[in-house]
Formats: C-alpha cells, structure tokens, sequence
C-alpha cells in the first residue's frame, strides 16, 4: 500500500503541473489584429485612445501583495517508535519501530483563474490522506480525494480455525472441548490482530453556466476489509470467531444547482451499491454436536443490495427579513439476494417458500423551515419533520431450524416501518443589545411496526437566556423540559409471541426528561479569560416496571485562557462527568436491581511559545489526562457487586521547531502515550476459563509508549 500511495503521489504531482500549465496557455485568447490597432502609434484613432486612457493606467502597486504562481511545501518525517503497540496505530497508521512518511502541499494558480492544488498527508503511513483540484474558476472544477483509516481493536488473539476462502475450519487432530481429558494446548494456535482498514475514494466535477446554474457529478467508494471479532452459539455453547471483511459500498450523485436573486434551487439524484465479497462464513463447531449432521454451521453476512435517493431543495428569500426553506426527499432500497438454506444440516434440509426475498423498503422525508424577523429585536421560526420507512417486502412462512438441531415452530418474517413527524415553533427575543431569550415549543410522534405496533408522543419545551453584564460577565442558561408518552404496545404478528409488557426498549418506553446547563465567563483582563460550566440530564421511566429506570448525566468544568505575551499563550481546562443509572430485572422468583455509576475525570493543557529563546526557535506543548472508572451493584440479599472496571489515558506531545532560513524548518516531535484499562469482563476470561466458552483470550490494553518525529520542511 506505501508503495501504490507514493506512485499515486506522483502522478497527481505530474497531472496537476501539465494540466495548470496548459490551461495557463490555452484559455485566453488574443485578438492579434485589435491588439495592434490599439498599440499602433499610425492608428487613426491613437489621438483619441490616448485621451481616453486613465491617467495610472499603467502605475504599478509597489507594496499590493503578488500572489505566486506556484507555492507550496515538502515536509520529510522520519518516525521512531519505542515498542511495537498495534492499538497505537488507531487511526494515526503508525506501529512499527521505524517509519519515513510524507506530507505536502502544492498550490498552482495563474492571473487568468486557472487552478491546482494538491494535498498530500502521511504518504508511507497506512493513514494516508490524498486531495487534490484542478480547475478554471467561475468555469469548473475537478476534485479527486483518497482517505486510509486504520481502527485497531486487540492485539495478539489466539484460534484454533484457519480461514480457508469463506470456511473456518479446526486442526485435523481437533478434539471437542466438551470431550477434552487433558489440558489446552494453545501453542499451535493462530494469532491475529483484530481491525479493520477503510479506503474511501471520491471524485467530482462541477460545471458553472453564465445562466445561473451549475452542475456537478459525484463519486464515492469505500472499502472495508480486515478481522472483525464474531461469535456463534449452538444451544448452550458458544465461540468466538474471526471473521474475515471485505465489503464496499459505491455512491454516484448528480447535483443542479439553480440562483436567481432570492431564490435558489437545488435537484439532486443519488445512486448506491452495497456487495459483499462474502455472503456467508461456514465454521466448523469445536464442541460435540447435540445431533448428526451439526458439526459444521453457517453464519450469514450483510447482503448485497441497492438504493436510490431524488432529493428536492429550495431556499426562497420572501421580504428582506423572512425566508422558507423546503426539503423533499424520496428513495427505494432494494435487496434481492438469493436465500440461504435453513441449516447446514443435511439431515434438516427444508424447501424454501421462495428463492429470493425481494425486498424493498420505500424511504420519504420532507421539511419546511420558515424564518421571519419582525422587528430589529423580534424574531419568529417555525420547523416541521415528516420521516418514513415504509417496509414494502413480501411476507412468507419460514420454518427455521434452531442452532442447526431442530426445527422450530413455523413464523413469516417481521416486516419493520417506522414513522415520525416534528412540529417546533420558536420565538427570538434580543431586549437589550446584548441581552437575548429564546423560547421553543416541540411536539413529535413516533409510530413504529413489527412484532407489535408501539406509538409515542414527544411534547417539551426549550428555553435559553444569553445575558452579559457591564463588567464583561457572561451568563448563558439552557433548559428543557420534554415528557414521552407511549401507548401500549399492539400485538400485530399472531406467529411471534407477545411482548412482555413489564418490560418496553428504553426508546419507546414512557419518559420524563430534563435538562439544563449554565455557563459563566468573564475576561479578568485583557490577556486572561475563564469560565466555568455544569450541565445535568435527567431521564426517568417511571412507568416501567423492569428495565431502565433512571439516567442521570452531570458534567462539571472550568476552563481559562491566557495570553502571556504577544507570543505566547497558554489554556488549560478541568472537567468532571458522571452518569447513574438503574435498570430493574426479574428471575421468577425475586425482584433485583442493577446500579451503574460511572466517571470520567479530564485535565488538559496547551501552551504556544512562538518565539522561545529567540525569533527562529518556536515550541508547542499539549497534555491530556483522563481517568475513569465504572462500578456496578446488584441489588440482591447478598449485595453482590461486580469488580470496578478502570481506565487511564495519558498523553504528553511536545514539538520543537526552527527556521533555518525563510525556506528551510525543522521540527522535532515527541509523544509519550499511556493506556491502562482494567476489565475484569476481557483480563479474567481465558481461551477455555468457561466450559462451554470457546473466547480469543484477549487483555485489556496496557501499554506506555514514546514516539519522535524528526522533519525537515521546504518552503517555495
């Protein structure tokens, strides 16, 4: 991949100078003839030209800034990291001890408005990231965009299986961990490294017109590829499988944009694709089948399928304080995959109702948004949200069979919509010059289809107050007061058993929620400001009998920031965040409940020196401490409470640069990382600590680790 980013690179390089330099030459043409008739001391009309001409026609602006036409710079950075830690490459790219990257950026530009820029970050790193743009401007424009994303997850994982094409399959000399006399010997296993890798590539053209419209076409594909942690269960036991990824989705948009005065239109048309290169993943089960023909299992991925958007926009300024704005939107998705067999037990082979599935969902949004102001301290908006998912597949009856053993009772599939609407009204009132209030009455509606039909209704209201004093105190307050009503769920689907009614998903369950946040700030003096800020979020279900309880969510902070000097400055923040929470649970026999506290302690602090020890010389310091914690008891006679699971995250970045000459810098970078996490859940379960549980046998992440960075810049 380093070597295709670096060859990418050069092409685009080479593609943006020839293409600049040609349009330089070719866009502008030169009327030969009127130029020398102009120019021609024996013109029958120099008299009069040359009366006709200003006076500075041909003065010059000695200090006006001249924009070059090619700029730019080359940075060079060679990386050194002290341990090989894979979950420090999340994101930024960067695992191994020794690594040479580079970054850059060129700006081409001409006096006749022709263009080309190209942006080049961490080229040799897998966090590569590429644009670039050519074009004429007031005419068009051509963009390319290429992103690498790395996530990383863990680090060294262990399994017996072996990928073979779409197979998990276990060593010959396999023995069922339910029939195991001896110890396991982990030793021969596989070892792996769970991620996944994003590729996004874009490409677009936008054309203007002298008729006010222009157009654009846009395209768009990301890849995902790499190890995804899984797991599969077969009545009572359960594994951990590594399942292989390598899916992408293409987007194709076409875009008309019209402006006349106060109106502008714009009509848009989107096109997707989803393919999957694995339909399904087949393992092979490590313990002893309950049946014949169940020792090897199917487990299906995310079908291939297909949508289509057409979106409508309008923007229309009414009188010169009052403008409507119209959002319409409706689209198809499609899937229309062939069905896989019931079982991979021959011995449970069963007629599907229908090869495919053929289904289709059908997708409509619209909003209206109406802004007027009434006065220079009076203002008015309202806002209406209509959103529906309109499950248009055909029903059939299935006769599934259960973890590949038996046959189950037969059921048709459930087919899920939803619809929502939103109605809010709202008020601005500035009634001194820098004091405002705002009032905002909501009112939304959610129906939802499946095994049961359930529907609530969402009232509240918002109110924020923005007050400053005239000793420079600013006061900001925000709070809102919503309650969620929610009918009884509807039985629909007579195949499915019903819901228990004792116990509703916490988003459609009845709520009382609150909320309200405050923040103070004032400059001390012309170089310090600090504020301080709380925040609360209260959410309660108290017609719930088991489930969710309660959501608590406090926030506490402090920040202030100092201009030392001209060129120095210094910010530093304090925070603290803390969430409750209580769900209630029944085991037939007694009534228990399920405390969760959890907080997250943050400092931070960053200090810029531009100028350190003399003018060439320039350092830049940033530290992020956090500590959290999560602890849980459950309410039963004997109190239990589970181990507290603890997190500290530790950063430190330090960056020194000097300015050789007015072309020439050099940086040095260094980081120091630390993670710590204790979780009883990862640290304390081994490969086979469960009898019937087959794990990876994961650790927390636990790592310090120090990386510098030393690059060379060129500026032209």
């Amino acid at each position: 991949m380093k070597h295709l980013s670096l060859s990418i690179i050069s092409i685009l390089t080479l593609l943006a100078f020839s293409l600049g330099v040609s349009f330089a030459y070719a866009d502008v043409p030169v009327n030969e003839s009127e130029e020398q008739s102009i120019a021609s001391p024996t013109s029958s009309s120099a008299s009069t030209l040359t009366e006709a001409k200003p006076i500075n026609a041909d003065w010059l602006c000695e200090y006006c800034p001249k924009p070059k036409t090619l700029s730019g710079n080359v940075q060079v950075n060679f990386g050194y990291l002290s341990d090989d830690v894979y979950h420090f490459g999340h994101y930024s790219g960067i695992e191994s001890n020794g690594n040479l990257f580079l970054s850059t950026k060129v700006n081409y530009l001409t006096e006749q408005g022709n263009y080309a820029k190209l942006l080049v970050d961490n080229a040799g790193l897998d966090s590569l990231n590429l644009a670039s743009k050519l074009g004429y401007y007031g005419h068009y424009q051509f963009s390319f965009a290429y992103q690498e994303i790395p996530l990383r997850q863990n680090q060294a994982l262990l399994t017996p299986f072996q990928q073979q094409n779409n197979t998990l399959v276990l060593p010959d000399s396999w023995q069922y961990l339910d029939q195991r006399t001896t110890p396991l010997e982990t030793t021969t296993w596989r070892q792996f490294n769970s991620g996944v890798d994003w590729q996004k590539l874009s490409l677009s053209w936008r054309y203007f017109t002298d008729q006010n419209l222009d157009y654009a076409i846009n395209y768009q594909k990301l890849k995902k590829s790499g190890i995804e942690q899984s797991s599969a269960a077969q009545i009572l036991n359960a594994s951990y499988l590594p399942l292989v990824i390598d899916e992408q989705t293409e987007q194709i948009d076409a875009q008309l944009n019209y402006q006349l005065n106060d109106l502008s239109i714009n009509l848009s048309y989107f096109l997707s694709r989803f393919s999957n290169e694995y339909q399904s993943i087949h393992y092979e089960n490590p313990f002893s089948s309950y049946v014949a023909g169940a020792e090897m299992a199917e487990i299906a991925h995310d079908p291939d399928n297909h949508a289509y958007k057409v979106r409508l926009k309008v923007n229309y300024q009414l009188l010169p304080g009052s403008s409507l704005k119209l959002y319409a939107a409706f689209g198809q998705m499609r899937q229309n995959n062939s069905l896989l067999p019931y079982s991979s037990n021959a011995l449970l082979q069963q007629s599907l109702p229908n090869d495919s599935f053929d289904a289709k969902i059908a997708t409509s949004d619209y909003a209206l948004r109406f802004y007027s102001r009434w006065s220079s301290s009076l203002s008015f908006r309202a806002k209406y949200l209509f959103n529906q998912r309109d499950n248009q597949s055909q029903q059939y009856l299935f006769t599934p069979v259960f973890s590949d053993t038996y046959f189950a009772q037969p059921q048709q599939n459930t087919l899920y919509d939803t619809k929502k609407e939103q109605l809010s009204l709202t008020t601005f009132w500035r009634f001194l010059p820098s004091q405002q209030a705002s009032i905002e009455f909501s009112k939304s509606s959610k129906t939802e289809h499946g095994i049961s039909k359930h529907k609530t209704n969402n009232h509240g209201v918002t109110g924020s107050l923005l007050l400053q004093s005239e000793a420079g105190v600013q006061l900001t307050i925000r709070a809102s007061h919503f309650n969620r009503d929610a009918d009884l769920p509807m039985r629909l689907s007579t195949q499915l058993s019903d819901e228990n009614p004792l116990l509703q998903r916490y988003n459609l369950a009845a709520r009382v929620q609150n909320k309200l946040s405050l923040q103070v700030g004032k400059a001390l003096n012309e170089q310090l400001y600090a504020s301080v800020s709380g925040a609360l979020s209260k959410q309660n279900y108290q017609a719930s009998s088991l489930g969710l309880q309660h959501n608590h969510n406090y926030h506490y902070g402090a920040d202030l920031s100092w201009q030392v000097s001209e060129k120095t400055t210094l910010s530093t923040y304090y925070q603290i965040e803390e969430i409750t929470s209580q769900a209630k649970a029944s085991d037939n026999e007694a009534l228990w409940t399920n405390d969760t506290k959890e907080q997250v302690d943050s400092f931070g602090l960053t200090l810029d020196i531009k100028e350190w020890l003399d003018e060439k010389f320039a350092l830049s310091l940033q530290a992020i401490i956090s500590d959290g914690s999560s602890a849980t008891t459950i309410s039963t006679p004997s109190q239990d409470k589970l181990p507290e699971v603890n997190s500290v995250w530790q950063q430190f970045n330090l960056k020194f640069s000097y300015q050789i000459n007015p072309q020439i810098q050099a940086q040095l970078q260094y980081q120091h990382q630390r993670l710590e996490n204790d979780d009883f859940a990862v640290d304390y379960v081994d490969v086979n600590t469960v009898d019937n549980l087959l794990t990876f046998g994961a650790v927390s992440h636990h790592y310090q680790v120090n990386y510098f960075v030393l690059g060379l810049t060129y500026q032209f």
